[in-house]
């Protein structure tokens, strides 16, 4: 009989020493998962701030197009008359500054599995102290991502395709509409004017 009460002991101590563990366990992976991205893990393709970009440059369908900032305004490189939307710029740049990636392959020999022998667009940035270049090539569908490098590398990256995406505008797209409101009020005068100018002709 003592000899069953002993065994019992030790079977409910081992079966709390378990729970312990398992608990202790659920625990420990909870926190983990809770934790920030660690910055090692972080795989950085550009590492600019939008606010430090000076100028920058991109190619969409056959155009490459230019910009510069002056003052903290935005202007097409090739003429400053025309009124860019600034919000626009600045979420564009958004997009890549930073930009990090989901994926990397290191020593990469074929570049043209990827589609970066002879990229299908590039985007430049300048900063006051450092410049960059980034090439993309094929879009994964499955995952909804480009592949991109930088020059002299054989680094590929795998970003997400809403970075590039944000790019898919012409200069047309990011110049704001003039206001016709002032010729359409100048129009309405100058027909209120020819009316009236009519009834004093008439009633001479």
């Amino acid at each position: 009989m003592k000899r069953q009460r002993t065994q019992l002991l030790i079977l409910v101590v081992v079966l709390c020493a378990l729970g312990a563990a398992f608990f202790g366990i659920r625990q420990y992976n909870k926190i983990q998962a809770q934790k920030p991205v660690e910055e090692e893990d972080i795989i950085s393709v550009i590492d600019a701030a939008t606010e430090e970009v000076t100028a920058f440059s991109y190619d969409y369908e056959g155009e490459t197009y230019c910009f510069e900032k002056e003052d903290e305004t935005w202007y097409a490189a090739e003429d400053h008359s025309l009124n860019i939307k600034q919000t626009r710029i600045t979420s564009m740049l958004g997009g890549v500054t930073p930009l990090t990636a989901t994926q990397v392959v290191e020593n990469v020999t074929d570049l043209a599995q990827y589609g970066l022998v002879t990229p299908q667009r590039t985007i430049a940035l300048e900063t006051a102290g450092a410049s960059y270049i980034l090439y993309v090539g094929d879009k994964n569908e499955l995952t909804s991502s480009f592949y991109v490098s930088t020059p002299s590398t054989d680094t590929v990256y795998v970003v997400s395709s809403s970075a590039i995406n944000r790019f898919n505008y012409a200069l047309e797209d990011l110049v704001e509409e003039e206001e016709e409101s002032s010729g359409e009020e100048s129009s309405t005068e100058d027909a209120e004017t020819e009316d009236s100018e009519a009834e004093n002709t008439e009633s001479d």
